[in-house]
């Protein structure tokens, strides 16, 4: 009997690449508009959920590090 394959999206890890910039941008703007993260997301090769999440999750733990 094999398990039915689960349905949840592994966890997206940042590449240095892509973290710079969005810790950057967050630095200036904690919550950048919806067309400038649709921008963000297009430049940096990401879903543009993706980046609106890292920005919530960055203003939960403003200054901390990760």
């Amino acid at each position: 009997v094999s398990k039915p394959k689960s349905s949840k999206k592994s966890r997206l890890v940042f590449t240095d690449i892509q973290r710079r910039p969005l810790r950057a941008i967050f630095q200036e703007t904690q919550r950048p508009s919806k067309e400038s993260q649709a921008q963000i997301a297009k430049q940096l090769g990401l879903e543009v959920s993706t980046v609106s999440n890292f920005f919530m999750n960055a203003e939960g733990g403003a200054g901390t590090d990760g």
